[in-house]
């Protein structure tokens, strides 16, 4: 009985620390991205190159771009190496082309991550008086002056974003965690990694509500891209609300 109690402690804490590494891993890798994305930025100026001269607009999709690719090379490319993702397309959910159902399935878990979202910011608003649920995320565009403008900030934002969040977080780390650490517990450090990494509280805790459901599509659909479709929707209509709406005024 104690050699097969400590056989199970060992398999625990071995599962736990994997579990760990994998949360760790996309932390390590978003803040090395972003020091390495100062780096190039510095290394352009030295050579003439300033991002800094561009139009704030411009530069925000650049410094994103920038930022995002950087971060999928430092954490997948080494994890392919390595032989830790062994099956690359398959373990990141990305073995099969969208579907119709994907489309449907999405379009459904739109209205539970909604009601789930409001319940958790009205949980707060009642729990933490200073709690305000209308901060606006700062997105680093606005004060658009142009049609490309527009076009790039709804690249960024409404394609760009959510395809390679969904790759990192609902492909990489939900199945990292889901092999190691079992399917409810990799919903919940999945979400709280994701909502954490927004570096904002309402901002986090609706995030926080939208990967509970990017996680469970993944489990029910073995794919990212009903998850990716979801974030789509859910990202462009808070691009509508906050870019197209004061635009038709």
């Amino acid at each position: 009985m104690s050699e097969n109690s400590s056989k199970q402690r060992s398999s625990l804490l071995k599962r736990f620390t994997w579990a760990l590494l994998a949360v760790f891993s996309v932390g390590a890798a978003y803040g090395l991205a972003i020091l390495l994305s100062i780096l190039v930025v510095n290394v352009f100026a030295v050579a003439g190159l300033r991002i800094d001269v561009l139009n704030q607009n411009v530069a925000s999709f650049v410094g994103n771009l920038l930022v995002w690719t950087i971060m999928m090379i430092v954490l997948l490319v080494p994890m392919k190496k390595w032989g830790i993702l062994k099956n690359f397309k398959q373990e990141l959910g990305l073995d099969r082309f969208p579907s119709w159902s994907d489309i449907g399935l999405a379009i459904l878990a739109f209205f539970p991550y909604a009601v789930l979202s409001n319940i958790f910011n009205q949980t707060f608003v009642v729990l933490v008086p200073s709690y305000d649920q209308t901060q606006v995320q700062q997105l680093g565009f606005s004060n658009f002056t142009t049609q490309y403008e527009v076009m790039l900030a709804f690249l960024a934002l409404v394609v760009a974003a959510p395809i390679i969040e969904e790759i990192i977080f609902r492909g990489y780390l939900f199945g990292r965690l889901r092999k190691h650490a079992g399917t409810v517990v990799a919903i919940l450090l999945t979400s709280i990694t994701f909502a954490v990494l927004h570096m904002q509280l309402n901002v986090g805790i609706d995030v926080f509500a939208l990967s509970i459901l990017l996680c469970l599509l993944r489990v029910v659909t073995g794919s990212i891209w009903a998850g990716v479709l979801l974030h789509m929707i859910k990202n462009g209509l808070a691009y509508y609300v906050l870019f197209v709406m004061p635009m038709l005024q």
